[in-house]
């Protein structure tokens, strides 16, 4: 602005309110105006009035009194309460907060226990409150088809085998009855039945004869033609037992006694 030159003491100084609308009509530049409510004062500039910064004593802020309704910012103490977050005033903030936390309070007592805790709808206090569905168990049962099976691998019979292991598996034999000779009246010559491998490896035939005999262990490729690899000679009444490895298959296993004989005996193997 254009510096303009007046003359203090051939100035007057208005005393008002903050309300007073202040004079231009023949005001001198440098007229000053005193707010008696707000304790501020303005200053002419030959155009228009501007408030002179508040003294503060040198050096620390001053406290600084603003009427009610002055400053838009800051607002009216009757500005309604604004409690959705709306372009309003601070007082009407500062009081749609106070409504606010009102509210809730009035909530706290229904909600809240004796013991602070919340409360839950239609459950007396101290009411101990069942959970029911499906929990952490002991044992998770696992099926092997359904997991990702490594390289190499594949299930039989629901386990878990690899292709090498696989191809020689076999279920162990333990018949539940004697399955060579069950309580036999054998004559000399006489053979047991016949018992297929189905991809054991380690055999043993054990039995019991009434009397003495020779018996022979026999095995066969294609259940015809019999050859004798193992024999047991007794000489009285007692029991025999063969221990055997079978490295090719398919195999049958039979027994063979000299004598008449009553005769019991088992093939098991693994």
């Amino acid at each position: 602005m254009a510096i303009v030159a007046f003359q203090p003491r051939a100035l007057p100084a208005y005393i008002g309110v903050h309300a007073d609308t202040k004079p231009t009509t023949g005001v001198g530049a440098g007229t000053t105006f005193y707010e008696t409510d707000t304790q501020n004062t303005y200053v002419y500039d030959g155009t228009a009035w501007y408030e002179l910064p508040a003294a503060n004593g040198g050096g620390g802020g001053g406290a600084v009194t603003v009427a009610d309704g002055a400053d838009v910012t800051l607002g009216a103490k009757a500005d309604a309460a604004d409690t959705t977050g709306g372009a309003t005033s601070i007082s009407a903030k500062t009081r749609g907060i106070v409504q606010l936390l009102v509210a809730l309070k009035a909530l706290l007592p229904t909600a809240l226990g004796g013991h602070g805790g919340l409360v839950i709808e239609g459950v007396a206090s101290g009411t101990a409150v069942p959970v029911s569905g499906t929990f952490f168990q002991a044992t998770q049962p696992v099926s092997a088809a359904s997991l990702p099976l490594p390289t190499g691998a594949a299930t039989e019979d629901g386990n878990l085998v690899t292709i090498a292991t696989n191809t020689a598996k076999a279920d162990p034999l333990w018949p539940e009855t004697p399955n060579l000779w069950d309580n036999v009246s054998a004559g000399a010559g006489d053979s047991s039945n016949a018992v297929p491998l189905t991809g054991q490896t380690h055999c043993e035939v054990t039995g019991q004869v009434d009397s003495a005999t020779t018996i022979y262990l026999l095995r066969s490729p294609d259940g015809e033609t019999f050859y004798s690899f193992e024999d047991v000679e007794l000489s009285g009444a007692g029991a025999f037992d063969f221990d055997f490895d079978i490295s090719a298959n398919p195999w049958q296993i039979k027994c063979i006694t000299d004598s008449a004989v009553t005769v019991t005996a088992w093939l098991t193997g693994s």
